[in-house]
């Protein structure tokens, strides 16, 4: 009887100890993010939002990715918007030397304001418009 139970002990602590490994192979993709907290200078947020909706957004749909998540802050007086981001290639996106992402926006941009000068006329505008920004990466835990 002995014998019998130590067996199967042996064999439930095997499986037990496969668990992991089973699910491991069975895990969900994680979903990585960007999370931008941004405040504006003083009168900025109507020009600030008009760049984001009517030059930014559009960009974003000619280059085939997710629209960022816009988010008015509340009852906060540090933020004033909070942009959430998603990194479609995961960590890789983080690559910024040819990150495929940014070209593609940039490309939309370019085609949709006329040149390149344009373009970046429109980014260093908005640069303009923020006070400061800080950028958290997050991603999920399944």
């Amino acid at each position: 009887m002995k014998a019998l139970f130590t067996t199967a002990l042996a064999a439930v602590s095997l499986a037990v100890l496969a668990v992991p490994a089973a699910a491991q192979e069975e895990e969900e993709a994680r979903t990585t993010w960007t999370v931008t907290a941004i405040e504006l200078n003083d009168g900025a947020g109507g020009r600030w939002e008009e760049i984001i909706m009517d030059h930014l957004m559009p960009a974003y749909d000619a280059a085939g990715l997710d629209r960022p998540q816009l988010h008015w802050v509340m009852a906060n007086n540090d933020w004033d918007y909070v942009v959430i981001n998603t990194m479609p290639r995961g960590m890789g996106t983080f690559d910024t030397h040819d990150n495929p992402e940014r070209r593609a926006i940039w490309e939309a941009m370019v085609a949709q304001e006329g040149s390149e000068e344009a373009a970046r006329a429109m980014f260093d505008e908005l640069d303009s418009l923020e006070k400061r920004t800080t950028t958290l990466y997050t991603h999920t835990h399944p």
